[in-house]
């Protein structure tokens, strides 16, 4: 069996967020690899990002159903949701959708408890139709302040 990084320089020129649409078995065989090995962040980094289009102004960080309308506008530009990338900074949440498309930065949804933030990044998921027991699970019980949800 191929290691991680052997997988990785069989991906060619890199990041390349178009890797799942042009190499799909090679895309889910890294993917699967990574989250074995726990390292979901190496995976966003051989993606690598599409143009922002849309980020949350600092008023509004914090106000999950505006970052729920958020998801309805733009679902449609986004394109095939590839990861979130959850960060916090300066005590406030953040999840980076990044599409095959394009990407949007919203505040308003967080994790690591069972509150409104959290269940509106399970709404959120969900309008993406990408919801799954692994993602629900893992976004009530991160507690880390930097990771990464593989789609």
């Amino acid at each position: 069996m191929a290691s991680l990084e052997q997988l990785i320089l069989q991906a060619g020129s890199l990041p390349n967020i178009h890797l799942p649409k042009e190499d799909p078995s090679l895309y889910l065989e890294i993917r699967k690899l990574a989250l074995r090995e726990g390292r979901s962040g190496r995976v966003a980094e051989i993606l690598g990002v599409s143009p922002v289009i849309f980020k949350t102004p600092d008023p509004l960080q914090g106000f999950t159903p505006s970052s729920l309308d958020v998801i309805r506008k733009y679902k449609s530009r986004i394109g095939n949701l590839l990861y979130v990338a959850c960060y916090k900074k300066n005590d406030n949440y953040w999840t980076w959708f990044v599409g095959d498309r394009s990407s949007i930065k919203l505040g308003g949804f967080s994790w690591g408890y069972g509150g409104t933030g959290p269940h509106g990044f399970l709404e959120a998921l969900q309008i993406l139709g990408v919801l799954t027991p692994r993602a629900k699970n893992k976004i009530f019980s991160e507690t880390r302040d930097y990771w990464i949800l593989l789609i």
